[in-house]
């Protein structure tokens, strides 16, 4: 994902938004999983992760890949 993507969800993007969960939501369980060893956990954390992104959209600065 690019810087582009990230300054519409800054905007308020719900597709672009949806389209980046779409895209990294099963790598970034993976990668979760990694860490907690339990696909459950792995996933509700992905999930809280998305959530704030959305919530706090306005006020983050991404400056890499969540990739």
């Amino acid at each position: 994902m690019d810087n582009i993507s990230f300054e519409a969800i800054k905007k308020g993007d719900e597709k672009v938004y949806q389209f980046v969960f779409n895209e990294l939501y099963e790598y970034l369980c993976k990668y979760a999983f990694l860490y907690v060893n339990d696909e459950s956990t792995s996933k509700e954390l992905i999930q809280i992760l998305f959530i704030r992104l959305w919530e706090k959209r306005q006020t983050i600065n991404i400056k890499t890949s969540l990739k």
